[in-house]
Formats: structure tokens, sequence, C-alpha cells
């Protein structure tokens, strides 16, 4: 078994046990697009390509999650990510009719942040109820396309809102993201949910990774991902693992937010930004625990289900959530932190996979 076999049976997995109009499935494709690339697998990218035709042939128009109409039904990142890598050209006018409406038509609060219209705030001058998630969903996709198309205001929002986001959710003392704001009086903060987090530093990733550094926010960004992974190593546990509840170690270990913030320990590893022997030992941990959470016929355990403030957003409400085998968000992650894993050991930076 090497990082490359899981990376391959886990995209074959998620194909077959999830839908893909799907937002979770827009990270797998990503992930395995970035994968197919650094090891030049044409076999790999044509499957993924083959999968990704009926997104944008139209066969959607919708998917699950907030941004199912304006973004994810086509693909969303994934799409992105190939067309800009100019892996997809056939997807050009379906990918600059869907970024425009995601820009123009999109429900925003106050102050252009997306706002989730399970708790929309009509109030001027307040903001809406904003979740850590929409990063995710939303500023690659705006990034890429705004740079495929040079088109600045793409690349201004997908900054706009990561900046915003992190503002009314970034907590300084932790240096972790609290999932959301505004979606319930009290606590107006909910508390910090692992795959949240990992949302929010994946984000980041991307960001200093491609905004280039003449861009004005490079800076804060690249002193953002520093800040945050140094509130991740903080509450990383003797096995590697990220919890549920990132700072309530007795919550269950989870395997989807694990693989989010090694992913972006390992990038950050790469660019230089971050001492190479403590975040790659940290990774190294990481990879070795999340074994205990894939059996052997590929499937992969303790991945929370879908998961929005629940209750008061309180950490006991978060710990309380259920876990499944193989849910819908378990295959993406995985394929992220073990292609990341490949590239690593491809470099010597890390040892081989040991079963």
């Amino acid at each position: 078994m090497t990082y490359k076999d899981i990376v391959k049976r886990t995209w074959q997995l998620e194909k077959q046990m999830t839908k893909p109009n799907h937002y979770a499935n827009v990270l797998g494709m990503t992930a395995v697009a970035r994968y197919a690339m650094a090891f030049d697998d044409s076999a790999l990218l044509a499957d993924l390509k083959e999968y990704v035709t009926p997104y944008i042939n139209g066969a959607f128009d919708n998917a699950g999650g907030v941004f199912g109409k304006r973004c994810y039904c086509i693909g969303g990142n994934a799409t992105a990510f190939l067309y800009k890598s100019g892996l997809l050209d056939e997807a050009e006018d379906i990918l600059r009719k869907y970024a425009e409406l995601l820009y123009t038509e999109q429900e925003r609060d106050f102050e252009g942040y997306f706002q989730h219209t399970r708790r929309t705030q009509v109030k001027p001058n307040v903001n809406g109820a904003l979740w850590i998630d929409t990063c995710f969903g939303v500023c690659p996709f705006l990034m890429w396309l705004g740079q495929a198309f040079d088109e600045p205001k793409y690349i201004a929002d997908a900054v706009h809102q990561m900046k915003g986001h992190h503002r009314l959710l970034f907590n300084s003392k932790s240096k972790l993201y609290h999932q959301a704001i505004n979606f319930n009086e009290d606590p107006k903060l909910t508390a910090f949910w692992g795959r949240g987090e990992g949302w929010g530093v994946y984000t980041l990733t991307e960001l200093v990774s491609d905004l280039g550094k003449d861009h004005p926010d490079y800076e804060f960004f690249k002193q953002a991902l520093i800040d945050n992974l140094e509130g991740c190593l903080a509450v990383q546990d003797e096995n590697g693992m990220f919890h549920q509840v990132l700072d309530m170690p007795e919550s269950f270990a989870e395997s989807s937010s694990t693989c989010l913030i090694i992913y972006a320990m390992a990038r950050a590893v790469e660019m230089g930004l971050v001492d190479k022997k403590t975040y790659l030992d940290a990774f190294n941990k990481a990879i070795n625990g999340l074994k205990r959470y894939i059996a052997l016929d590929g499937s992969i355990h303790h991945c929370c289900v879908g998961c929005l403030c629940p209750e008061l957003g309180r950490p006991e409400d978060y710990a309380a959530w259920r876990y499944e085998v193989n849910d819908t968000h378990a295959f993406g992650p995985i394929i992220l932190a073990f292609g990341q894993a490949a590239m690593l050991e491809k470099a010597g930076l890390i040892p081989a996979f040991e079963a």
C-alpha cells in the first residue's frame, strides 16, 4: 500500500458512494486534479474529466450546499482549477456565466459578505449569518477564474470574503476559526468546529499559494496562515489527530478536519513559510493517526456529517453531533492529504507509507 494507492482507491470509493451534485465532491475533484497534474497521471486525469463532463454540460441546475445554484452545480473550485490550468477549455462559457451569477446574484449582507439564508440578517449595518464554510466554497473559485479571465473584480471579491470572514471569525487568542456568527443570539460566535477550521485554513493556503506575492494583501494572508497553523499545532492530539471540537480533546477524533489541516501544513512547508521539521513531524504523526480510521476496504471512519451551528453552537453541541462511515465529506480530505503525502515522499521529505 502506498500514498498513491490510497488516493486512487478513495477516488473510486467517492465515485461509487456519493452523488455528483454535492459541494463535498468539489473538494475531491480538486484534490484529484492537483494530484494527477503533479504526477502527470494522464489516465486519472482523463477519468476525472469524464466525471466532470456532466457538470460543464449543464446536467445539474442545483447541487447540495448554499452555493449550489451559483457555483457547485458546475463543479465549483474543481472546474475553475482545471480551466485555469489549461485542462478544461471547453468549460469557458459556463464558467464565465456562473462566476458572474455568483458575483451579482448571491445574497450578501451590508458589507458584501455572502450570507447564509437560514438566518439572514435584514437589519441595516448588521452582519448577516456568516460561516467559515463560505470561504472554501467561493474564494478559490473566484480567485482562479479572476486570474483565468483577467477579471480583477472576482479576485477582489475572493480577497474581500476571506478578509471579512477572518476578521469576524478568527480568534486571536486561540488562533483558530469559529465556525459561524449570528446564527444564534447567544452565543454570537460558535465553537471551534474541526472541519470549519479545515475550510478556513484550506482557503488561506490556496490564496497564499496562488494570489501572487505582488498582491497588496499577500502579506496579510501569509501571516494569517502562519498564525492559524500555530493555533492548529497547539490542539493536535498525541496520535496526530484533530478533534470535532478542536479545543475539547474529549470530543471525537475527526478525520476530515485532520486531513484539511495537515494539507495546509504541508503546503506551508513547501512554500517555506513555517519550520520544516516541526510541521513535517506534525504531518507524519497525523498520517499515522489517520490509519486508525481507514479500513482495509478503504472505508473512512469518524467523519462528521454535515454540520452548521447545531443547537446553540456551543462546544457541547458540536461534540454531540454524529459521525458516520463513508460520509459524503470523508473522501475529498483523504485524497487531498494523501495526495500531498505522495508529493512530499517524492520530494524526499517524508518516508514511504507503512501499513
